[in-house]
């Protein structure tokens, strides 16, 4: 550990003064939290998240609550991943008084869903022209287990760069 670290604030033997970054829930221990049914809890899930990191807003502990939903869930379309996050949303905002820092993260994370289960448009002139015969890799059109599988890989990434911003 640096001298500089330790000038700040004394660190007991054992942790660190970096921000952990869960990558899944089993990482840390907090795993996805069930009721007593064995059934997927997404408020015991969101409150797991917040408790595990000081530092991780409402809203982003709502998106990951939400993202963990839906990798321990199968869905087969579009429809139905929406309709998953939907229900779960209102089940999160149904369970605390002020949920406007949830309805925010809610509805930041259901409109990157809606617009990456969308792809990207289409590309051509404004005369109806066609279209280019040229398309990269990042224009692709992905599956949308193809798009499933971003969405559940990223959320690190998402987390990591919300925390950033926040500083």
């Amino acid at each position: 550990m640096s001298a500089d670290v330790q000038s700040v604030a004394p660190v007991p033997e054992g942790l660190t003064q970096t921000l952990s970054i869960r990558t899944s829930p089993q990482e840390n221990g907090t795993g996805n939290a069930q009721d007593e049914s064995g059934e997927f809890d997404i408020v015991r899930t969101y409150r797991q998240i917040l408790a595990s990191d000081p530092d991780i807003t409402m809203p982003v502990a709502t998106i990951e609550a939400l993202i963990e939903r839906l990798r321990v869930t199968p869905s087969s379309t579009a429809m139905e991943t929406v309709e998953i996050v939907k229900k779960e949303k209102a089940k999160l905002l149904a369970s605390v008084p002020n949920p406007l820092p949830l309805l925010a993260g809610a509805d930041l994370f259901e409109q990157f869903l809606l617009r990456s289960l969308r792809g990207p448009p289409a590309t051509g002139n404004s005369s109806g022209g066609s279209l280019s015969n040229s398309t990269s890799n990042a224009d692709r059109i992905m599956s949308f287990e193809e798009t499933r599988q971003h969405l559940l890989k990223n959320k690190q990434l998402f987390a990591q760069r919300a925390k950033a911003a926040r500083r």
